[in-house]
């Protein structure tokens, strides 16, 4: 992953190097093995946390800087996912679903907007599951989102007079966590927190080179979608010369600018690019597939994201004597639900696959769930109650983000 720590690599070069350095170590002379790999020259500014505890007797065997608190990098998911786990439980189900609070006639004609409403799963995309051993991927990546397409069209609409609306007011309007590096925020692993997530809420970008030298680069998107303006700049050279490509975005634009250069015979490069707006990128996916079945959509696409405050405790005013309070707006129509497979699937795939947006979805899941608000505070504040109770002390972590 992009955003993990050199500490990591470390303490996994001390651990193969105290593993072969007997097949079965004494444990009175780990302590000394482990000296003598921290010692050496070419660590010697490197910050080490080491803590090793003997399983049988619970006596510690060797320990450095054991109370120090450090960055765990990706190992900080472990945390979110057991939390998860534990509050959300693992045959939870997350249920995404279109919805409209029109009115629909005899002609099918819908009167009134229609919503794709996301409540935090992870999973819509084409990524095989149950997770095998590796991530796996089959076109199309929208298959989720064509079902809940067809179960529209079934319920005989044929008009939407008015607007495709994305919905992530599940979750609280905050895609990016505090200190997150801006030159990761164009990658997949800066990808943006949505409560309506689809693909991972990325772009697949297949770079391949042109049928002869001096012509551009191919560059095609998946799944297809003209979300992003494709500023193409790379150019073909010929075959044995070296590959360099370049791809940057800045953060609140929709131009993605590609420059450099790819040879004839190179076999082609392929990378995934964060969306923007995660929530708008579904809605005008679905809009085209809705189209597609003769679906006309007569509004705009537009997104509906919660306001921050809903996600924190408000103190209610208390309602003047002789006001009266206005009746509940009546639930909206469900012409359609996706449901998940069971939360314990998709922990496979985070912890596994070190997936960094899958363990932000977890973070908002159990601030939701736990009554603390769907953002990073209120679910900062679940998994640190969690880890209390799991017999942490308060000055042992701190908790930023999944």
């Amino acid at each position: 992953m992009r955003r993990s720590l050199a500490a990591i690599p470390f303490v996994l070069l001390l651990l193969q190097a105290v593993t072969f350095a007997a097949e079965k170590p004494a444990k009175k002379d780990l302590a000394k093995q482990i000296q003598a790999i921290v010692r050496q020259p070419g660590f010697s500014r490197a910050h080490w946390g080491i803590d090793v505890v003997d399983l049988e007797t619970g006596k510690a065997i060797y320990a450095l800087n054991s109370d120090h608190l450090f960055l765990p990098a990706s190992n900080a998911k472990l945390l979110a996912t057991s939390a998860a786990l534990a509050l959300a439980g693992p045959e939870y189900r997350f249920h995404t679903t279109i919805e409209t609070t029109g009115t629909i006639d005899a002609n099918g004609r819908l009167l009134g907007d229609l919503l794709i409403v996301g409540r935090g799963d992870p999973n819509i995309s084409g990524r095989v599951m149950p997770y095998q051993l590796k991530t796996e991927r089959v076109s199309p990546h929208t298959q989720v989102l064509e079902e809940l397409a067809d179960k529209v069209a079934q319920k005989g609409i044929k008009l939407v007079d008015g607007d495709l609306i994305g919905d992530d007011s599940y979750y609280a309007p905050e895609r990016y966590g505090e200190g997150w590096a801006h030159d990761d925020l164009q990658w997949i692993d800066g990808a943006p927190v949505s409560a309506l997530t689809f693909n991972d809420n990325v772009l697949f970008l297949k770079i391949q080179p042109g049928e002869k030298a001096g012509e551009k680069a191919l560059v095609t998107v998946d799944p297809q979608t003209n979300y992003y303006e494709l500023d193409n700049r790379i150019l073909t050279t010929a075959a044995g010369t070296a590959r360099k490509v370049g791809i940057h975005r800045d953060s609140g634009s929709y131009k993605v600018i590609l420059w450099g250069s790819i040879p004839l015979d190179d076999t082609g490069i392929n990378e995934a690019i964060a969306v923007e707006d995660p929530a708008e990128f579904t809605a005008q996916i679905f809009r085209s597939l809705l189209e597609k079945r003769g679906i006309t959509v007569t509004g705009k696409t537009r997104t509906k994201h919660g306001e921050l405050a809903q996600f924190f405790d408000q103190p209610q005013a208390p309602v003047p004597a002789g006001l009266a309070i206005a009746p509940s707006a009546p639930p909206p129509l469900v012409l359609a639900e996706h449901v998940s497979l069971p939360l314990i699937e998709d922990v496979r795939v985070t912890n596994k696959t070190s997936q960094n947006l899958h363990a932000e979805l977890d973070l908002r899941l159990i601030g939701q769930l736990k009554g603390t608000g769907g953002s990073f505070e209120g679910g900062a504040a679940a998994l640190k109650q969690f880890l209390l109770r799991a017999g942490l002390k308060a000055n042992e972590f701190f908790v930023l983000d999944g």
